[in-house]
């Protein structure tokens, strides 16, 4: 069984160490919550047990965690609860992952969750008239909307699918584990479009310029590809909001939200606490504003990019030729915390090294061991 794993940010586990490319294992039997090497099936959920950023109340130190593909080669037991946590007597540890890795392995596990259930659809209504409407409020139904005008397809059912096809359409999706064309919930396919989902587990997606993808759900995806000027938005907890579009914006307002961005001149933001703003574009901006956000501008080539972290113990990082931009904090006389200073970075690979963590503390810039 193939898995995943967090650790802290020195590769331990409930002061255990571990290495990439190695295998453990003990003799006992398993037991979820007590003795084993623990897991997740889904990707996510790793963030439930190791939240990317925490701080060690004893040293003030800030853990950024690592985390593994990993496999079961043991005997397994799974917890009887909501997530997807394991327990193995056996484990590899295969090999480190980023956060792309981690969104892209989520949607896959999404799709293939949905694949599985081999369901056919009972379609309720579908028109394939101009400016028409298809809504669907079964349970594993499908409505479609091919129109070639305006229109609106819809559907409300668990493990229901939504789809359209046509230019300033809109479809949206609130049922859990649903899926549409493509293997896509919720899927608009053309340009000036409106994709929403607000089920867990969820996928929303647009592949065309000048639309928008929306997703409230927990542990969902919002992914909008490809178009010029694309709007991707998710404000689950644990969720994804990616956008690839040139002048695309990513936002995540849930914790432990990711936002990325991979097109020049693109803004990725999150403003969770422990969220991460990753953005991979030329000239591009990446914003964190919760507690322990991270935020980081990684372009292939040497950019103008600005990595921008101003909530409490935040942190950035850039390559060569951007800027971080930090905030410092304090407390009034009340106790009250505020924004003490805000200090721009260039990273010339002198004073600040490039592809580093760094974090302002007491007016300083200060690496992130």
């Amino acid at each position: 069984m193939k898995g995943y794993k967090g650790f802290n940010s020195d590769w331990t586990c409930l002061g255990m160490q571990y290495k990439v490319g190695e295998t453990y294992e003990m003799k006992e039997k398993p037991i979820v919550c007590e003795k084993g090497f623990h897991f997740c099936e889904y990707p996510l959920d790793v963030f439930r047990f190791y939240k990317p950023i925490e701080q060690d109340f004893n040293s003030g130190n800030l853990n950024v965690k690592k985390y593994a593909k990993v496999e079961s080669l043991g005997d397994v037991v799974k917890e009887c609860y909501e997530t997807s946590k394991c327990c193995t007597n056996k484990i590899k540890i295969e090999s480190e992952m980023d956060y792309k890795d981690i969104i892209n392995d989520s949607i896959k596990c999404i799709e293939e969750s949905i694949k599985s259930k081999n369901v056919t659809p009972q379609i309720k209504n579908s028109n394939e008239c101009g400016k028409a409407i298809s809504y669907n409020l079964y349970d594993y139904s499908k409505s479609v909307n091919t129109s070639s005008g305006s229109s609106i397809s819809a559907n409300i059912g668990d493990n229901s699918a939504s789809f359209t096809y046509c230019t300033n359409t809109i479809a949206a999706n609130t049922g859990d584990h649903s899926y549409s064309g493509n293997y896509m919930p919720a899927i608009s396919r053309n340009s000036s479009s409106i994709s929403a989902n607000t089920g867990m587990y969820s996928i929303s997606l647009t592949n065309d310029s000048c639309s928008i993808s929306s997703t409230t759900g927990d542990f969902s995806v919002s992914y909008s590809l490809h178009g010029d000027r694309n709007i991707s938005a998710s404000t689950g907890n644990y969720s994804i909001s990616h956008s690839e579009g040139f002048e695309s914006i990513s936002a995540n307002v849930g914790r432990e939200g990711i936002s990325y961005t991979e097109k020049s001149s693109s803004i990725s933001v999150t403003t969770g606490s422990n969220g991460i703003s990753y953005n991979t574009g030329e000239e591009g901006i990446a914003i964190a504003n919760g507690t322990h956000g991270i935020a980081s501008v990684e372009s292939k080539s040497k950019s103008s990019s600005v990595s921008i972290s101003l909530g409490l113990f935040g942190m950035a990082k850039g390559n060569l030729g951007s800027w971080l931009v930090l905030a410092d904090w304090d407390k009034d006389e009340h106790g009250k915390l505020y924004r003490s200073a805000v200090k721009s970075f260039l990273v010339d690979n002198v004073k600040v090294k490039e592809n580093t963590l760094y974090t302002l503390e007491n007016g300083e810039l200060k690496e992130v061991m």
